[in-house]
């Protein structure tokens, strides 16, 4: 697959993630033998074959789980996709996640048709079922959450399908500190979201992401937000819609990650068309009115209440973009400008978010729009070597576990420092050595002979002259 002329001319980045174990130092113990289990990975064939003792990552080096440490709660809404819950609720079932999921709550918004925790074979022991009297909508993420007993919730809709890794991942970065979750959505929507950030010092700096690709949470936050709902007294249909004031009330910049975007489809969808499209940015831009209602004065809140779930510190801005990774748990990130323009998000008041993102959207030109949006970062650690990571002035094919690669000068239009970094997420600590094997071009020799090789964990990177390989 081929990017746009300007892009860097890597093939690949295979990296191979191997690990030797080791016993006591210098004593090298070849792979274990055997396939890896997980048909999301590259194939055996598609490593190198001239050291056979070389194995990647995957899925089953993660420690074993142990169910004691559980802290999160999946919700899953159910309306009619009732065929998809039932897959969902297995995939996040698997073995693998006892260590990270403690329980797993199916909210029935659907009551001509009640559910029952016997109907989820083989996991009864985790799925805790609740058949609501009336459609509630969104709304009941929220409530589901609240009511939970763990630190954290794992939030996805019934028509996405998230893979055991992402989550453990997310798991993995999710903080109790943070001003934001941590939401996944595919390469369109976390452009738009992107695009649809506005700072009106001194108080508001929001942003908008849906929850609904997958999301984490801390159950603190989804309390204080229903209070928050209920504070400002907003109507039913207002809480139902719940999805479109969470971001933007938190105010803050939500932390988005590229994921894979596996699309389920089947059933009634809720959005449709434009007339969707428009109850969307109605309820997004009463979401603005109800944050500059708190905020925008000289000395907020501006109503004489106390409020909850509203962040009023300075967020950080991050440049840096990240996607997770399939196949085993690590996090791909980079701090390569995905876009050539700035983005303009300044603006009086939280009501212009839409107008800000009009205005954004048009400073992106297509060209621009196609590499963000077709060749994401998440595209370099989707375990195909097919697709690719694309961007003003580079392509990556593939990468696994590179713990920090520094891009220093690489190109003119590379800036000095930009960095792509791979952190992986709980495997065993007696994997300590190494390899990775590179397939250039060779005008991407040079660039590679320039990086510098870092590894954040104190480790050493150690240099070799490498073989070319003919393309």
């Amino acid at each position: 697959m081929r990017c746009s002329s300007i892009c860097w001319n890597i093939f690949a980045i295979i990296v191979a993630l191997i690990a030797v174990l080791i016993l006591h130092f210098g004593l090298r113990i070849t792979a274990p033998d055997g396939p890896v289990e997980s048909q999301l990975v590259w194939p055996a064939s598609f490593l190198p074959t001239f050291n056979p003792s070389l194995e990647r990552l995957s899925y089953r080096h993660l420690p074993s789980p142990r169910a004691a440490l559980a802290d999160v709660t999946a919700i899953l809404l159910n309306w009619s996709r009732l065929s998809n819950v039932f897959g969902i609720v297995s995939v996040l079932c698997t073995p693998a996640l006892d260590g990270t999921l403690s329980s797993i709550v199916v909210w029935n918004n659907n009551p001509e048709r009640p559910l029952a925790e016997v109907e989820f074979a083989q996991c009864t022991h985790k799925v805790k079922v609740v058949n609501s009297p009336e459609n509630v909508y969104f709304r009941a993420r929220f409530e589901a959450c609240a009511a939970a007993s763990t630190t954290f919730c794992f939030i996805q809709d019934d028509d996405y399908l998230v893979l055991p890794e992402v989550i453990y991942t997310l798991r993995a970065r999710a903080s109790e500190s943070s001003a934001s979750g941590i939401f996944l959505a595919p390469p369109h929507e976390v452009l738009s979201s992107m695009l649809m950030r506005v700072v009106a010092e001194p108080h508001i700096h929001a942003s908008f992401s849906w929850l609904g690709y997958g999301s984490i949470i801390r159950r603190t936050e989804a309390r204080d937000f229903l209070d928050l709902m209920k504070t400002l007294n907003v109507t039913d249909e207002e809480f139902k819609m719940a999805d479109n004031y969470f971001s933007i009330l938190r105010n803050t910049f939500t932390e988005t990650w590229f994921d894979q975007g596996i699309e389920l489809g089947g059933g009634e969808p809720f959005t449709v068309g434009e007339e969707g499209n428009e109850r969307n940015r109605k309820h997004i831009q009463r979401a603005t009115e109800l944050l500059d209602s708190v905020l925008l004065c000289d000395r907020p809140p501006c109503i004489p209440h106390e409020i909850p779930f509203v962040n009023m510190e300075k967020p950080t801005p991050s440049s840096v973009s990240k996607a997770p990774c399939v196949g085993t748990s690590c996090l791909f990130e980079t701090s390569v400008r995905l876009l050539p323009e700035e983005l303009d998000e300044k603006t009086t008041s939280a009501q212009n978010l839409l107008d800000v993102h009009a205005r954004n959207s048009l400073l992106v030109d297509e060209a621009a729009r196609d590499n963000f949006v077709n060749h994401p970062p998440s595209h370099a650690v989707d375990g195909d070597p097919q697709t690719s990571f694309c961007y003003s002035s580079g392509q990556f094919h593939e990468v696994a576990m590179v713990f920090f690669a520094e891009l220093v000068d690489a190109i003119s239009v590379t800036r000095k420092g930009e960095f792509v970094s791979l952190t992986s997420f709980g495997a065993r600590p007696l994997w300590t050595r190494i390899e990775f094997a590179m397939l250039v071009s060779p005008s991407m020799e040079a660039i590679i002979r320039d990086s510098t090789f870092e590894s954040l964990d104190g480790a050493v990177f150690v240099s070799f002259v490498p073989s070319l390989l003919s393309l």
